[in-house]
């Protein structure tokens, strides 16, 4: 038979095969779980998108908890651990330099940490929000008032506009 064939040195060193592909194979486990998690915190750090123009113009009843303006205009950052916390452009540059801007008055109706590392932006815009018109895009066209049967033919004729341009073949 098989077994009866097999000296015990070959079973061992089967033995410590597996044991050694298993030990690989644990290793690369653990290499990919740690690329991963770096990775996920790489994209948490990860800057706000501020080059999506729709999420530019006026957000109507929103407070900034730095300055407290309202409403905020220009891009609104949101922080992902607060359920209430909102930054306008002006205070989340100050919180990249590392100063963690907060106005006195905000601090009765909305109390966030003042640690930096608690807090992480992403830009964001509501239902009240008001898209800002881009200065490159031309002005939307005053619609044409329509010609009613009995007003003047715009065609300076003097006849009704029925009785003109209007008729029907």
């Amino acid at each position: 038979f098989f077994f009866a064939s097999c000296s015990p040195t070959s079973i061992m060193t089967d033995d410590a095969r597996a044991a050694e592909i298993a030990a690989k194979v644990a290793a690369l486990k653990a290499e990919r779980a740690a690329k991963e998690a770096e990775a996920q915190k790489e994209k948490e750090n990860q800057e706000p998108d501020t080059s999506d123009l729709s999420k530019y113009g006026t957000h109507k009843g929103i407070h900034c908890d730095g300055c407290a303006i309202t409403p905020i205009q220009g891009f609104r950052f949101k922080c992902k651990n607060c359920s209430n916390h909102d930054l306008c452009e002006v205070c989340y540059a100050a919180f990249k330099a590392g100063n963690m801007v907060q106005d006195n008055s905000m601090l009765r109706k909305n109390k966030v940490s003042n640690r930096i590392e608690d807090h992480q932006f992403q830009t964001y815009c509501d239902k009240d929000f008001q898209r800002l018109q881009s200065s490159g895009a031309p002005a939307a066209a005053a619609k044409a008032k329509k010609v009613k049967p009995n007003d003047p033919c715009p065609c300076g004729n003097g006849k009704k506009y029925k009785k003109c341009c209007g008729q029907t073949a």
